[in-house]
């Protein structure tokens, strides 16, 4: 805007001098691409400003999500009371550490509006699709079983992933560590349903 009213306020001579160095093709380009350079921060959004420690627990809670509705839409189905002991249990834990995300998020983000996860709330298709394959071949149960423990241990991966990217913040640490230690009682829960 400043350049813009000096332009303005300058002589002829100092106008045409401005059109020669403006015709000149290295300014020329140089404007072209600070132009593309700011449409495609304009588009893009560049990072978007999102802390990836939200983003991390937004993904993390997702996953939460999802194992629970694995385990709530397909242990209806289980005839085994011991595995539908050991899904419940599972299931209240999960549901336990998932509020326990919600909160520490909701304490510490609290500016943050909106944040993009790269996991989706959803069950796999693929998953969800052997499931179903496995129900009626009358072997949900040991499916189930394997689904869940196999989401237990990507739970257990991402949790420790978190923890060892923020060792500096005592309380994210200690929310991981109790994540940590729930994720390994659900695996133990899951194993006693056999």
């Amino acid at each position: 805007m400043l350049l813009f009213a000096m332009i303005l306020l300058m002589d002829s001579s100092e106008k045409s001098k401005f059109k020669q160095i403006v015709k000149k093709p290295v300014v020329l380009v140089g404007a072209v691409l600070i132009v593309l350079l700011v449409l495609l921060v304009t588009l893009f959004g560049g990072s978007g400003g999102v802390d990836p420690i939200a983003k991390s627990l937004k993904d993390l809670a997702n996953q939460h999500e999802a194992t629970l509705e694995l385990i709530d839409d397909y242990s209806r189905e289980v005839k085994s009371s011991k595995l539908k002991a050991s899904l419940s249990q599972v299931s209240i834990i999960l549901t336990a550490d998932k509020n326990d995300i919600d909160l520490y998020f909701k304490n510490n983000f609290k500016t943050i509006k909106e944040v993009k996860s790269s996991v989706s709330s959803k069950p796999d298709k693929e998953l969800i699709k052997a499931l179903d394959d496995a129900a009626i071949l009358n072997n949900l149960e040991s499916s189930l079983r394997n689904a869940v423990a196999e989401e237990l241990r990507l739970l257990g991966s991402s949790i420790n992933k978190i923890r060892k990217e923020n060792l500096g913040d005592k309380s994210l640490v200690g929310l991981m560590d109790k994540l940590t230690l729930n994720t390994q009682t659900m695996t133990t829960r899951l194993n006693e349903g056999v």
